[in-house]
């Protein structure tokens, strides 16, 4: 069939014996029985359709398309009839496109979903998502329907979003600092592998279990109180002692915000240091200055004693 054959198939209704062009009576629908006002109101959603429509024919020749096609491609409906069926396909696409084509005929009434990428005008790729159904069984239609719809930008910002959560994943796994989340009822739900480096656990075997089951007893009460105030809406640092798998105390402190999603707090996002170190040496400190007020009171009571 040539491109004008094809066009005025198209446009005006025509058809070759054996390929006959889907129309509104033929489909089953008449200006006495359709679910629209009328016959013309179908036709003109059809053709007004954001979504692109396909019929083949069982040998996967082209019998219909809609106006939508059109936009979706940039080529003019009369170019893409002067064409094989798969011209416009990626080569990469083409045979598992003809396979699901050739099984999907198989079976009366089947409807298969599948993705391509279709070459527009310009000569880019397009990312179409397409469903097909098989009514070569239906004498009245005889054909294979597919609507198809552009998810370029769709698939786009999915992969920014992948990336992007690589990006976040790479830095929270790399910080020296634990990030952490816990849900309303005290319980842990996400914990960096930081947190290996001091603690000795694994971020798996915390996952699952409250927050209250490593802290120090002593430390508790006013960790629990600090989590209270987080869960009304503060944010806040709070310094407290846990207890490592061997049972080694670890001083620890916490920047805490609540999660917040549509309107309510889910949970809370908190970092976490150790700052044991800091913690000794600061006790350090603080014996050697005591030490150092002792050794002085000391030499003040000798030279008095001696007077």
């Amino acid at each position: 069939m040539d491109a004008s054959n094809s066009a005025e198939m198209h446009n005006e209704g025509r058809h070759e014996p054996g390929q006959e062009e889907v129309s509104l009576k033929d489909s089953g629908f008449s200006r006495e029985e359709t679910p629209f006002p009328d016959a013309d109101n179908f036709h003109f959603l059809i053709e007004n359709a954001y979504d692109g429509i396909i019929v083949l024919n069982r040998d996967a020749s082209f019998r219909y398309l809609s106006p939508s096609i059109q936009r979706l491609s940039g080529h003019e409906l009369e170019e893409i009839l002067s064409k094989d069926t798969f011209d416009l396909v990626h080569p990469d696409d083409v045979e598992k496109l003809m396979r699901t084509f050739t099984e999907g005929i198989r079976v009366p009434g089947h409807v298969e979903h599948f993705e391509f990428r279709l070459r527009t005008k310009d000569g880019s790729w397009s990312i179409v998502e397409a469903i097909g159904t098989n009514f070569l069984h239906e004498p009245s239609i005889a054909a294979v329907v597919i609507n198809i719809r552009d998810i370029t930008e769709f698939r786009g910002m999915e992969q920014e979003l992948r990336a992007s959560e690589e990006r976040y994943r790479y830095l929270v796994e790399n910080l020296s600092a634990v990030v952490f989340t816990i849900d309303c009822e005290g319980v842990i739900t996400y914990v960096s592998p930081a947190l290996e480096r001091s603690s000795g656990y694994k971020a798996q075997e915390l996952v699952g279990h409250a927050f209250s089951d490593f802290v120090h007893e002593d430390d508790l009460p006013g960790l629990l109180e600090s989590f209270e105030r987080v869960m009304g809406g503060h944010t806040e640092a709070y310094e407290f002692r846990v207890i490592d798998k061997d049972g080694t105390l670890h001083y620890m402190q916490t920047s805490s915000r609540p999660i917040v999603e549509d309107g309510s707090i889910r949970g809370l996002l908190g970092t976490m240091i150790e700052i044991t170190n800091r913690v000794e040496a600061d006790e350090a400190k603080r014996r050697n200055v005591e030490h150092f007020k002792d050794v002085i009171r000391r030499q003040i009571r000798y030279y008095r004693a001696g007077e």
